[in-house]
């Protein structure tokens, strides 16, 4: 039987082991391109493992229910580093830094006006960095939608006042 993609996978396990499937799911690639699993569980058969998987999908979020952007940044850069070159990844990591005002707050408490004052307080910054930086949220934010971490995605790059060009 095939499973829906990103739905993970159940394996059977060598050897003569008590529980030999094991239900598990890719949650992003190392340096080498190697998947990274995330284990759900140790199963007596194939269909025990499959259940997991299917309640585990199931749930709303993936990891914790008060991801951070800081926690949601960790886990979304290793999967775009692939896309995209390394100086558009340094970029991201400088964007990143100027973004420490609000990486500590949970996406569900984290409203416009928290952001918009991290904007306005980066004065030093030109246009361009700052643009950066409104990109960086943006895709943090598909990620997040995607991911289902957070139920809808506020399309905040478009509102956010960043300066004149």
């Amino acid at each position: 039987m095939r499973l829906p993609n990103n739905f993970g996978g159940v394996v059977k396990l060598s050897g003569n082991r008590r529980r030999p499937f094991w239900a598990r799911k890719t949650v992003g690639y190392n340096n080498k391109k190697h998947p990274i699993f995330l284990t759900i569980g140790y199963f007596f058969t194939r269909e025990d493992g499959i259940q997991a998987l299917v309640d585990y999908n199931r749930q709303k979020t993936i990891y914790s229910p008060g991801i951070t952007l800081s926690s949601l940044y960790r886990l979304w850069l290793p999967t775009h580093i692939n896309k995209v070159g390394s100086s558009a990844v340094d970029g991201y990591k400088t964007s990143y830094s100027h973004l420490q005002p609000i990486i500590g707050i949970p996406l569900e408490s984290l409203k416009f006006s928290d952001i918009q004052s991290c904007f306005d307080a980066m004065t030093n910054l030109n246009y361009a960095s700052k643009k950066k930086s409104r990109t960086l949220l943006n895709l943090l934010f598909n990620y997040a939608f995607t991911h289902e971490y957070i139920d809808a995605n506020p399309h905040y790059g478009k509102l956010l006042d960043i300066g004149k060009k």
